[in-house]
């Protein structure tokens, strides 16, 4: 059908072309394409596939490889922290975000004062992704939907994050026994003394909502940063709140990780901490703000 063939080159023509040139292109093809009446195939076979269309439009390709360099470095400031939980990338997540409580290599970087480059790259994600629309994003008449819906479903997942946590912090012991105990493995193979350690099951499915949760908020936050370029550029604010959601997840993993939860005092430590959380979900809210504007 022509609207999805032009639907395909729009996207294309706004993910390789500048703004203007975008706009010419798609202008000029949907006067070609609506002539006269024509399948997707009589239109892919006359007219051409529209990848390949806009493909051969590039012009100067030192603009679209400015671009993808772009891209990359915003992709890499939220996916970078966001998949370092991760099998091999683990080293990533201990130098991101462990500095501060662990050892080994988080303590080397606690003693060079480099502790936390996970909010180093989220802060310089959002710098770049923020300046970057702002001066080249399309800016349509109406705010998407999904960006509404995403960035609600984003807040709601914070705050039910931060009441079980509030829950773990405020309670370390009650939290632990809620569920019971389960037996701490490593790919299946249990470890720890006497044939294996025993870990509260709720601190376990804490962590893995943190960490897998955290990690398909990254990937969200990628996705808005392509509907930016091809779309509204207001889908930066996904990325924005994205980019907090997913650093107040790892954060918390940290704190889980690397510290024994039911051996702290239930004393006020950890107002310092929600603090600390609810500063990057305001920060990611400012950047939100910025990019609706």
């Amino acid at each position: 059908m022509k609207k999805d063939y032009m639907t395909r080159l729009e996207r294309a023509a706004r993910w390789r072309l500048s703004r203007e040139e975008a706009e010419d292109v798609i202008a000029d093809y949907r006067d070609i394409v609506g002539m006269t009446p024509r399948s997707e195939e009589e239109l892919r076979r006359e007219v051409g596939d529209p990848e390949q269309v806009v493909k051969l439009l590039v012009s100067p390709p030192r603009a679209y490889r400015v671009w993808q360099a772009v891209f990359a470095l915003m992709a890499a400031c939220i996916l970078i922290p966001g998949a370092s939980p991760h099998g091999p990338f683990y080293w990533l997540w201990d130098a991101c975000f462990a500095g501060p409580y662990g050892g080994g290599w988080g303590r080397l970087y606690a003693y060079t004062h480099f502790a936390h480059w996970g909010p180093i790259l989220a802060g310089v994600g959002l710098v770049v992704a923020l300046v970057w629309f702002r001066r080249t994003g399309r800016k349509e008449e109406r705010l998407p939907k999904a960006v509404i819906i995403l960035m609600a479903a984003l807040l709601a997942w914070t705050g039910a994050l931060l009441l079980m946590e509030w829950a773990a912090f405020r309670d370390p012991q009650g939290f632990a026994d809620l569920l019971g105990e389960v037996p701490l493995t490593y790919f299946g193979v249990p470890i720890g003394p006497n044939g294996g350690a025993m870990v509260p099951l709720s601190v376990e499915i804490l962590r893995d909502v943190l960490q897998y949760g955290g990690t398909a908020i990254a990937f969200l936050g990628v996705y808005a940063l392509v509907r930016a370029r091809t779309g509204d550029r207001r889908w930066v604010a996904v990325y924005c709140v994205s980019m907090a959601v997913m650093l107040i997840s790892m954060e918390s993993l940290a704190v889980f990780t690397v510290m024994d939860v039911t051996a702290l005092s239930t004393d006020n430590w950890w107002h310092t901490q929600m603090g600390y959380y609810f500063a990057i979900l305001a920060v990611g809210a400012a950047g939100a703000g910025a990019a609706l504007c």
